[in-house]
């Protein structure tokens, strides 16, 4: 995905003396905006006593006057006026206190979970009884697919009821979640048991747990699976929660959560059947955390 920024139309020209006026004057704003984040930091840290609190400036650290105007089609003048301990912006005053700056500040939010989730093995799972959903209210109403994306951040799978058995509907449902991926299977493709692919998907081997495209260097987050035609016996589905057995071994070894965390691994696919040859290499460790707060959120 790419992001494209758009800049403003307004260009400003400066002679050379302008030019240093104004490269001497960012230097002195840089200077004091970090001298302002040291001591703000040290305040979170609790590190400045009351009276070191009572002695802080905010005109000792800008003493200059500080305008800021809105550039809007319809321009509305705003301005920021400064006073001993606070930023007024036409006449309205915004306080904080220090329990919300604490929250709200880098430290605070960085312990924040990103992703809220019911770990779960077989026995969690079945008394949550997660509900599934009809085909048609996930399709038509705003509620229906609500329902379903609650399970699946909850628990990393959610069911889907009463969808017709053909490509087109099992496409129709995905595209109502997010956009499909290309890959290396193309888009949309059924599978059986015909030995046409070198996976083991495509034979009548049972597979174990496992997670899947780890060759890819970024692994497909959503998986749709829709049985559209059985004969005979087998074919059955094994789920489990990768994130639930992450957590135990956090808790037991921690110490080889951290090395699984930490090592990268290179996670290769390489297939020469029929007129499929690829070779693909992903490179990353078995579990995937956030560097600011440990979470985890992929799992090779």
């Amino acid at each position: 995905m790419y992001w494209i920024r758009g800049f403003g139309h307004n260009v400003a020209f400066a002679t050379p003396a302008g030019f240093r006026q104004g490269v001497a004057e960012r230097r002195m704003w840089c200077h004091r905006l970090s001298h302002l984040q040291i001591r703000l930091q040290d305040l979170l840290r609790g590190r400045v006593t009351c009276w070191a609190l009572q002695q802080l400036n905010f005109k000792s650290l800008f003493p200059l006057a500080i305008h800021w105007h809105h550039t809007a089609s319809k321009s509305l003048n705003c301005v920021w006026r400064q006073h001993t301990d606070h930023f007024g912006p036409d006449g309205h005053v915004t306080r904080y206190d220090l329990d919300w700056l604490v929250k709200n500040s880098y430290e605070g939010q960085k312990q924040k979970v990103i992703q809220p989730r019911i770990l779960w093995n077989a026995e969690i799972y079945q008394q949550a009884q997660v509900p599934s959903v009809d085909f048609q209210s996930f399709l038509e109403t705003n509620e229906g697919l609500k329902n379903f994306l609650q399970n699946f951040l909850l628990y990393g799978i959610a069911f889907v009821e009463n969808v017709p058995p053909t490509q087109e509907h099992t496409e129709k449902l995905a595209e109502r979640i997010s956009l499909i991926r290309e890959t290396i299977y193309g888009r949309m493709w059924y599978f059986t048991s015909d030995f046409s692919r070198g996976d083991t998907a495509y034979t009548k081997l049972a597979l174990d747990r496992h997670t899947d495209t780890t060759y890819f260097q970024e692994p497909c987050g959503i998986q749709v699976f829709h049985c559209l035609k059985h004969e005979g016996t087998g074919g059955r589905t094994l789920l489990v929660d990768g994130f639930y057995a992450a957590e135990q071994v956090l808790q037991k070894v921690p110490e080889e959560f951290e090395l699984l965390s930490q090592v990268p691994l290179k996670h290769e696919y390489i297939e020469n059947v029929g007129e499929c040859h690829n070779h693909m290499i992903g490179v990353g460790p078995v579990l995937n955390v956030y560097p600011w707060n440990k979470e985890l959120y992929l799992i090779r």
